[in-house]
């Protein structure tokens, strides 16, 4: 990853509202079969245990929980919970796709639990931000069923969604140059990546206190089974 990156003059920034917009990367809001579909039968069990009512539904009634102190996360444990989750739901693949902004040519060689461990180093963000880019990611394989999670795009992906839901959750952020350096993007490729990605999730980035707490202890048990 090189040098350890400087931070450069935090932003205080909190988005007033969120935006809801169609576009191009909206493929229907049903939950689509896939073949070979492990990793989207897991990220289902996932939030279909989360919660009485559907994440996604709930759009409309949740109240922004960086209103109000976050329940209490154990860091370490989610992130460990999250390496296992992650590396479940990637479909195999030898080679790139090369179909989106997000797949690489190459395979990072940084593992999954390394690169979750140096953005939160770095990234000076809220544990629950780990868990919302989660929350996130399942939104986009409801909405976007054709995208592949692989080993070519995981990283991206990760690091997309984590900047994101800092954008939408804390108050203190760093400039996308100082993101783009923690996670070896290129500052305008990580630029775009963003902007895909809230077109991807139609730029719903609210979510629910309460289905949030339960995602977060879904994901731990997810992991347990998941060895």
């Amino acid at each position: 990853m090189g040098a350890t990156p400087t931070p450069w003059r935090p932003c205080i920034k909190r988005f007033t509202k969120c935006l809801r917009r169609e576009g191009p990367y909206s493929h229907g809001t049903g939950r689509a079969e896939r073949a070979g579909g492990r990793r989207t039968d897991l990220l289902k069990e996932i939030k279909s245990q989360a919660a009485g009512n559907p994440l996604l539904q709930n759009a409309d009634q949740a109240d922004k929980a960086s209103e109000e102190k976050m329940f209490d996360i154990d860091g370490g444990k989610l992130i460990a919970s999250l390496t296992k989750v992650y590396a479940n739901v990637m479909d195999s693949a030898t080679s790139s796709p090369n179909t989106s902004c997000f797949h690489g040519r190459r395979q990072p060689t940084i593992s999954i639990e390394d690169y979750l461990v140096r953005m939160r180093n770095y990234f000076k963000c809220s544990d629950a931000c780990f868990l919302l880019a989660l929350v996130y990611i399942i939104r986009m394989v409801d909405l976007c069923p054709n995208f592949v999670v692989n080993v070519f795009s995981i990283h991206r992906l990760l690091a997309t969604s984590l900047l994101v839901s800092v954008k939408f959750h804390d108050d203190i952020v760093f400039s996308n140059t100082f993101y783009a350096k923690v996670c070896g993007i290129p500052h305008e490729e990580l630029n775009t990546a963003e902007l895909e990605f809230l077109k991807m999730i139609n730029w719903n980035l609210r979510f629910s206190k309460e289905d949030f707490t339960k995602m977060y202890s879904e994901v731990v048990i997810a992991a347990e089974k998941a060895g």
